[in-house]
């Protein structure tokens, strides 16, 4: 009950209402936040970053229902040149448990489902991983 309460609690620093829909708090950098520590870094041999975007922010197409989810990019490493290559049943399974930890961990820090995608580049760009340890305040100058 501990994680519950510390849940609720973070909730109501950050303001986040149970009862709002998705236009009315934009809770983006917190699952970001929750992201990058507790599944990218764990994971940084196959998974380069996860983009979170608010449902407002979801191009959708004329007839269609605007998104109430936020939507998460995963990218993988993969594809042909890599270590993951073919991509086998075991691989595509590996990326899919991948994908279920990520929506899980979401939910179960603010309380809300995610549209999960996934995306496939060869190797991490050393400026991202640059940018993303300036972001994290870990780059020694």
């Amino acid at each position: 009950m501990k994680l519950n309460e510390n849940i609720l609690r973070v909730k109501e620093i950050m303001g986040i209402n149970e009862s709002a829909d998705a236009g009315e708090n934009d809770i983006s950098f917190a699952i970001d936040a929750v992201l990058n520590t507790t599944f990218v870094e764990p994971n940084k041999d196959i998974v380069c970053k996860v983009k979170v975007i608010h449902p407002k922010n979801i191009e959708v197409l004329m007839g269609q229902q605007k998104y109430v989810q936020y939507k998460l990019v995963i990218t993988f490493i993969g594809g042909y040149g890599t270590k993951y290559w073919p991509r086998t049943m075991a691989v595509n399974d590996m990326y899919e448990k991948l994908m279920d930890e990520a929506w899980f961990l979401v939910y179960n820090f603010v309380g809300k489902s995610t549209a999960v995608f996934s995306e496939y580049v060869k190797e991490c760009d050393s400026t991202e991983k640059e940018v993303e340890r300036v972001h994290r305040g870990i780059l020694n100058i």
